[in-house]
């Protein structure tokens, strides 16, 4: 039953969401809610970054700190951008690395989950991170071998909101951001990574 009504409420917030979106633009630059729709997700999400929400397939793209309305009311997801590469630490035992990228969300209501993936461009593949199911803070991102090196390497970071319940079946990699099911996704602008030299 709890999964029913949890539906249920998903489904009216992001209803409202969406009203919200059509009727008055999410409130960045350049959104007026009549933009001609974009034609691919990778599109959606490169207005994003520029400083707006975008509507694509039923899912909300927003850039760091765009405010959306949700239940009346404003939120906002900020992703830390350090203006400089992220220091990518080697895992022991491992070819890969891990770095460490900031999110705080505002505004939204107490039962909304998070979670967040990663890809090296806003065309995907995207990775879900394996840190459960955070609420703001940090959040520690794992690079496969062939990320890491001594040059700086592309990394964009998606905070997925989710307004009622966590789908139970989450992929732990997509080929399309909205195939982790989020109501909204937040997205930073290309971040780099860089394994310091040793």
């Amino acid at each position: 039953m709890r999964g029913q009504s949890g539906n249920l409420r998903r489904a009216l917030l992001a209803a409202q969401l969406l009203t919200a979106l059509v009727l008055g633009g999410c409130g960045g630059r350049g959104s007026s809610g009549f933009d001609i729709a974009p034609a691919s997700e990778a599109e959606a999400l490169a207005r994003a970054t520029e400083g707006s929400c975008v509507e694509f397939e039923a899912t909300t793209y927003c850039g760091s700190g765009v405010p959306v309305t949700v239940d009346g009311a404003t939120a906002r997801v900020e992703i830390a951008d350090p203006g400089a590469p992220l220091p990518c630490a080697r895992l022991p035992g491992d070819a890969g690395c891990a770095a460490s990228v900031g999110f705080s969300p505002d505004g939204f209501a107490e039962e909304t989950a998070y979670r967040v993936a990663h890809a090296e461009t806003i065309e995907g593949p995207w990775t879900l991170a394996p840190n459960g199911d955070p609420h703001g803070g940090d959040v520690v991102v794992t690079l496969p071998d062939g990320s890491a090196g001594p040059s700086p390497r592309p990394l964009v970071v998606a905070v997925l909101v989710y307004l009622g319940d966590l789908p139970a079946d989450l992929p732990q990699q997509a080929p399309r951001l909205s195939d982790f099911g989020a109501d909204v996704a937040y997205v930073s602008a290309e971040l780099t990574v860089v394994v310091p030299e040793s």
